[in-house]
C-alpha cells in the first residue's frame, strides 16, 4: 500500500494577464508557476506533470477525438494517526469518516 497521497489539476493553457508583462512566454511562466504555488498549499509537494490521451466526444455526425491533456501531480505523506489533519477541510473528512465505523 502507497505511503502517499495524490492529488492532480489541470495544467494550464492559456497565459493569464500579468501586469508589466508583455511577452507571452514570460505570461504563461508567471501562470504555471502560480498554478504550481496554489497546488502546494496544505502541505502538497510538487512531483511532476504527466500527459495522457483522452477520447472526446465528436458532435453527432463526426468521430470521438483524441486530445493531449496534461496535470500536475502533487504527493504528500499520508498522515499518520497520531498527525492532525493539515487543513480544516481534512478535518471535516476525517470526522464524518469516524461516524461511520471502522472500514472493513
Amino acid at each position: 500500500m502507497s505511503d502517499y497521497d495524490y492529488k492532480t489539476i489541470l495544467a494550464p493553457t492559456k497565459p493569464s494577464k500579468v501586469k508589466g508583462v508583455r511577452d507571452a512566454a514570460e505570461r504563461m511562466e508567471q501562470t504555471l508557476a502560480n498554478a504550481i504555488n496554489a497546488g502546494c498549499a496544505g502541505g502538497w509537494e510538487f512531483f511532476g506533470t504527466e500527459t495522457i490521451q483522452m477520447e472526446t466526444k465528436g458532435g453527432l455526425f463526426s468521430k470521438p477525438e483524441q486530445k493531449a491533456v496534461t496535470f500536475l501531480v502533487f504527493t504528500r505523506p499520508k498522515p499518520t494517526r497520531d498527525e492532525p489533519p493539515a487543513s480544516p477541510a481534512e478535518a471535516t473528512l476525517t470526522t464524518s469518516d469516524a461516524r461511520l465505523g471502522p472500514a472493513t
